[in-house]
């Protein structure tokens, strides 16, 4: 994103950036990309489910509402959905070239999607799809990061 606002800056375009602290960031973000409808972020289209989440769970003053926000895209899939769509591909295409197991890296998937921030989605669905037999071949103490690494058997 740094290349494309420095590439535009520099070809005259005007370039708007927004800074806002805020502890929903994916409920911002999205709300301004759904009123500004900012070229670069075309691909972010959908909906928001929102849930209530007690506010003990997160340790907060009983005062404190927080919300728990899930990004779906326009037919109604989570990204974390999504990700498995990409997995699940990608176990295909590997089948049906003979092969028996496939590795994959947290970080490989993140960049061959395209998404921005999202490693813990990225790590769940990685985990979402292990079944008997497949193993972690590298971890975190969080569980979440680049480098996660899973061995799958087809």
């Amino acid at each position: 994103m740094n290349k494309v606002v420095l590439a535009a800056n520099e070809n005259g375009q005007k370039v708007d950036l927004y800074f806002y602290a805020t502890h929903d960031y994916d409920r911002v973000e999205f709300d301004l990309i759904q009123y500004f409808k900012p070229m670069h972020n075309a691909a972010r289209t959908g909906t928001y489910q929102v849930k209530s989440v007690d506010s003990r769970e997160k340790k907060l003053p009983k005062e404190n509402k927080v919300m728990s926000v899930t990004r779906t895209n326009a037919d109604g899939r989570s990204q974390k959905q999504e990700v498995i769509d990409y997995m699940q591909d990608l176990f295909k295409k590997e089948r049906s070239l003979g092969k028996k197991t496939m590795v994959l890296v947290s970080g490989d998937i993140h960049k061959d999607m395209g998404l921005s921030k999202r490693f813990p989605t990225v790590c769940d669905a990685m985990y979402a799809l292990m079944q008997s037999g497949d193993k972690v071949l590298h971890t975190t103490p969080s569980g979440k990061s680049t480098t996660i690494k899973i061995k799958y058997h087809l």
